[in-house]
């Protein structure tokens, strides 16, 4: 006998209407009424919760070819949360890449505007050598400029 025949089979001896049943499980009614068509599966918490309440084993309630079947769809759904979050933290890191070189400001009033790490070197050799302002060496000016 397949899952949903069992737990109809099982709230009908208890005597239960699936609102009923709903209610002592904590999930709605249409979620029992979809478990009964064979619609769907219960997740791996709900199928503990049917097995206590029953006082059955979940190996009663499931045939080994429907424990598969629910086992891998958990599985589909934590590797689908897991990916979540996984491009919501490159998304993220993506955006700050982006935006964090318009928000770089001068190092004590020297170097280029983008305070590239070149012009960091420079800088320390410039004031010690020659005490005064440098020219930027950022790659993309094609001139050396001395910021203002």
């Amino acid at each position: 006998m397949e899952f949903h025949g069992k737990l109809q089979e099982l709230r009908k001896q208890k005597g239960l209407t699936q609102e009923e049943l709903a209610k002592s499980l904590f999930v709605s009614r249409t979620a029992i009424s979809k478990w009964e068509s064979g619609r769907g599966y219960p997740n791996i918490d709900s199928l503990k919760a049917i097995a206590k309440f029953f006082s059955v084993t979940i190996d009663e309630l499931l045939s080994g070819e429907e424990a598969l079947t629910i086992a891998e769809e958990d599985q589909k759904q934590k590797e689908a949360h897991l990916l979540d979050i996984v491009f919501g933290l490159l998304d993220l890191s993506a955006a700050i890449v982006f935006f964090v070189p318009f928000f770089r400001q001068k190092a004590n009033g020297y170097g280029c505007r983008k305070s590239c790490f070149r012009c960091a070197l420079a800088d320390g050799y410039y004031r010690r050598h020659f005490a005064q302002r440098r020219p930027c060496y950022d790659l993309r000016f094609s001139d050396w400029r001395k910021d203002s």
